[in-house]
């Protein structure tokens, strides 16, 4: 349910993108392959910034891109890094516990909130939803 969720939510206005400790050749490779690159505003990898995740560079420069501001984003992720990377930004921040960590990893890092799923991710994101998402404070 990736692609249906991407579309979704970018058919909803929200601006999304990608912030990834992986290099560039790889990202636009991997991207187009999966069928999903023309959702994104914005990608931003690893030999693209001097610091990489934790650090907040990568969300930041994302967030001055798009024009928006921390209390109007939520970093997802499937990683200690990105939640931290969240934390650090002053963003909201959602494990995503599918991903290559366990939820008990995730869970240490006191996310915002959690999904078990890609498409729940929806949840935090509608502007009615409850919760961890910027619903109510726009997009």
């Amino acid at each position: 349910g990736v692609a249906e969720t991407l579309r979704r939510l970018s058919g909803q206005g929200i601006s999304l993108a990608i912030a990834t400790n992986e290099r560039r050749n790889n990202l636009d490779v991997l991207l187009p392959a999966l069928g999903i690159a023309g959702y994104f505003a914005m990608t931003l990898c690893e030999d693209e910034v001097r610091e990489t995740k934790p650090a907040p560079e990568m969300l930041r420069r994302i967030m001055d891109r798009l024009g928006t501001q921390p209390w109007r984003t939520l970093m997802a992720g499937d990683s200690h890094l990105d939640i931290r990377m969240g934390k650090a930004a002053g963003c909201m921040t959602c494990g995503v516990a599918y991903g290559t960590r366990s939820a008990d990893a995730l869970r240490a890092q006191h996310p915002t909130g959690m999904v078990h799923r890609f498409a729940d991710l929806t949840r935090f994101l509608r502007p009615d939803a409850a919760g961890c998402g910027p619903s109510g404070r726009g997009r």
